[in-house]
């Protein structure tokens, strides 16, 4: 859902009609560019975008080519993945 709220000194105010059942959540704010100030804000740009990109690029090497040619996964794997993944964070072992 999409609203429209209100930022007023550091508190984001929501439309009175609007009741949350959590009283703490992560919202996504869309922040207009020429809102921002100081020096110190970092607004990722399109060039800053397609870097990043090369980059990642740069870090597979050659196993790009290797990955753009490979099946995609299958769910069985993909779900065994997310367990590994669990597992290993949360019961700390492989």
């Amino acid at each position: 859902m999409q609203v429209d709220a209100i930022y007023d000194n550091g508190r984001l105010q929501l439309p009175s009609h609007i009741q949350l059942k959590h009283t703490r959540l992560t919202l996504r704010v869309e922040v207009p560019d020429d809102e921002l100030a100081g020096a110190e804000t970092e607004v990722v740009e399109e060039g800053q975008r397609t870097s990043f990109r090369h980059a990642i690029d740069d870090i597979l090497g050659p196993l790009k080519e290797q990955l753009k040619n490979t099946p995609p996964l299958t769910d069985e794997v993909l779900d065994q993945l997310r367990y590994d993944a669990l597992k290993e964070k949360y019961l700390d072992r492989p």
